[in-house]
């Protein structure tokens, strides 16, 4: 795995979390919640424009999201939070969600055969970001 494709990873994940929390938030009852989901939605956010200005630095291709995909995001979190929504069910959804995030940074991590620090700090940024997400949402169970 070369640079551009470690940062595209970084940078699909990361909007897919700003994605995931957008669809959410509505849902959330207690201020504590709306609150962590904006502070987990900005750092997203930030890893976001850091690997996006890494891809357009390197002439990579930039990360997009389909419309589909981001209303499909939408309708799910709407289908299971409709039953319950309750703050625990928005935190069972965002800890199985980064959950699946941290799995993903690892193996990328490992397949990754550039040499670029600047892309192994934001790769870890992401990997530290969703563990405190996991921790952080362990609150609202």
């Amino acid at each position: 795995m070369n640079d551009n494709e470690l940062l595209a990873f970084i940078s699909k994940n990361s909007l897919m979390g700003v994605i995931g929390i957008n669809s959410v938030v509505p849902f959330a009852k207690s201020k504590g919640m709306k609150r962590e989901l904006n502070n987990q939605r900005k750092e997203y956010g930030k890893i976001y424009r850091t690997a996006s200005k890494a891809i357009r630095r390197n002439d990579g291709e930039q990360t997009r999201i389909s419309p589909y995909a981001r209303k499909m995001t939408d309708m799910l979190c709407s289908i299971k939070l409709k039953r319950e929504h309750s703050d625990s069910k928005i935190a069972e959804m965002m800890i199985e969600g980064s959950a699946m995030g941290v799995t993903k940074i690892i193996k990328h991590k490992r397949n990754y055969s550039g040499k670029d620090k600047r892309i192994t700090n934001l790769a870890e940024k992401l990997l530290k970001t969703e563990e405190n997400n996991i921790n952080n949402m362990k609150a609202f169970l």
